[in-house]
């Protein structure tokens, strides 16, 4: 399997909405999120990856085909880490395939720093994937019942860079 991640462009923004909103729905087993009139959700954040600094959205692609997409924001300052992982999105064709852990070790490798990445506990998924990924990691701490009851988070610190030029794919 050959996969790539690559930052989503302003023209490429309906193809991440459309994403956004299947992660969402998968999601909707956890989280409250309701369906608008239209029939999609909406996602608060979603503009701010097209107008802030800090916020990088990247789509996967698996042998050339869309297979989900990973949303990343830098601390605005008032945070305890350095990056977080907003978002992780996983087809689900693509998943148990061990595509989660190339991508999610891929992102957390392009910068170097401390990472948070936080799930609801009841997404068995999103559990097992962190707590394997942070096995990874040496300095990784898990907090449970981080921010509100129910949600734990995992800080792992990176000490690998391996940065791309901006505009570049990062590549498996």
């Amino acid at each position: 399997m050959n996969f790539c991640l690559q930052e989503v462009t302003k023209s490429e923004k309906e193809i991440l909405r459309n994403l956004v909103n299947l992660c969402m729905h998968d999601y909707s087993e956890f989280d409250k999120f309701e369906v608008g009139p239209e029939g999609e959700f909406s996602y608060r954040w979603f503009g701010t990856y097209f107008e802030e600094e800090g916020r990088y959205a990247y789509l996967i692609r698996v042998d050339g085909n869309l297979g989900g997409f990973v949303m990343v924001r830098s601390n605005p300052g008032d945070e305890d880490w350095d990056f977080q992982i907003a978002e992780f999105f996983i087809l689900r064709r693509y998943r148990r395939m061990g595509l989660g852990s190339l991508v999610s070790q891929q992102i957390l490798n392009s910068r170097r720093g401390l990472w948070e990445i936080s799930y609801d506990v009841r997404n068995e998924s999103a559990s097992y994937l962190w707590s394997s990924i942070s096995k990874m990691y040496t300095d990784a701490q898990l907090q449970v019942d981080y921010g509100e009851k129910g949600r734990n988070r995992f800080l792992i610190q990176t000490d690998v860079a391996q940065q791309c030029a901006e505009g570049d794919a990062l590549q498996s």
